[in-house]
């Protein structure tokens, strides 16, 4: 065979392997312990005493990033999974105490240099569709009306409400329903905010549906209706990055946790219909963890076509490779920095 001929079936290979696709799987590390009040408490000087409360300790954050890169069409798809888990141990046993739940999670990815990619619109995986619907039923005749109204998603939450009055003949239904997402399994809803501009940003807010009641803990029902705030949940979502500029660039993760708990209070007793009735409330101690963690991601793509394996794990312990950096550029040296920055 001539050298020719061997540069020409070379070339091919390269041709071919640049048309694959590369995944690299990205585990950031988990971060717990780090939890800050608002307002944040003042301790006293020379005070010993943990503002983090015991329940928390063990509650973690650990996010899994997997990134498939596509030469051919200047295409980087992201997969965000991130796993929030909440001390199920810890709990609060007491008649008194709800104990700390998570009720609301932020979760964005973001390119951080101006113009250099463009994402698609964000899917939220791993979900479920409920519908909620509202009825409205009118019916009159000369001496009464009849006002009927029922609401909500199955097994989440119902409304129900319903008076009548005197009023001229009339008849009426109205239906009405709209469509809410889920993380499956969970009462946590989804609402997709990207972000377009300079510095794109795909990013999801979860809220616990419905609320909380803030006047009594939770009990056995409120308990099934609210799975996943005292469990671990996991949001996951995908984008599609349309690079723009060839360079290695900047993108950062982002996980806010907002955790709470319930405490009941006795206030003073209030007389209803002559007789004397205790009124109980809830106190809210709120925390706040936040989760950072900075990727160095190389939109050239460059020596993809040498990458011999189709899966590229990153970790702690090996933060880069020609692809992706983990705390640092995939150019530069591996580096013993920590992966991620909590506040």
């Amino acid at each position: 065979m001539t050298i020719a001929k061997v540069e020409e079936q070379r070339a091919k290979k390269i041709q071919q392997n640049n048309q694959r696709d590369v995944h690299v799987t990205v585990e950031t590390g988990c971060e717990h312990g780090v939890w800050n009040r608002n307002p944040v408490p003042v301790q006293p000087e020379g005070s010993d005493i943990d503002p983090i409360p015991e329940q928390l300790k063990k509650s973690y954050i650990d996010p899994t990033l997997e990134f498939v890169f596509k030469k051919a069409e200047s295409t980087i798809e992201s997969n965000v999974l991130v796993k929030c888990c909440m001390n199920e141990k810890r709990r609060h046993r007491g008649s008194e105490r709800f104990g700390w739940f998570q009720y609301k999670l932020h979760v964005s990815f973001q390119c951080k240099k101006r113009y250099a990619a463009k994402p698609s619109k964000s899917e939220l995986l791993g979900s479920q569709t409920l519908k909620t619907s509202y009825m409205e039923q009118k019916q009159t005749n000369p001496f009464q009306f009849k006002l009927k109204a029922t609401g909500g998603a199955p097994g989440i939450a119902n409304l129900q409400t319903s008076m009548s009055k005197s009023l001229a003949s009339t008849s009426k239904q109205t239906v009405s329903e709209m469509e809410y997402e889920f993380i499956s399994g969970t009462r946590f809803c989804a609402n997709c905010t990207d972000k377009g501009g300079s510095r794109p940003k795909s990013r999801y807010m979860f809220k616990l549906w419905p609320k909380v009641p803030t006047n009594k803990l939770p009990n056995k029902s409120d308990k099934v209706k609210h799975t996943g705030m005292l469990s671990t949940v996991s949001p996951n979502f995908k984008a599609n990055w349309s690079v723009k500029r060839q360079v290695i660039c900047k993108y950062e993760l982002k996980v806010k946790r907002h955790a709470c708990e319930l405490v009941l209070v006795a206030g003073k007793p209030k007389t209803w219909w002559g007789q004397w009735k205790q009124n109980l409330s809830c106190d809210r101690n709120k925390m706040l963890q936040t989760y950072r963690v900075t990727l160095y991601i190389n939109h050239k793509m460059s020596n993809i076509e040498t990458l011999a394996e189709f899966e590229r794990p990153l970790w702690k312990d090996n933060p880069k490779n020609k692809l992706v950096g983990l705390g640092v550029r995939p150019s530069s040296p591996a580096s013993d920095e920590g992966s991620s920055n909590t506040e």
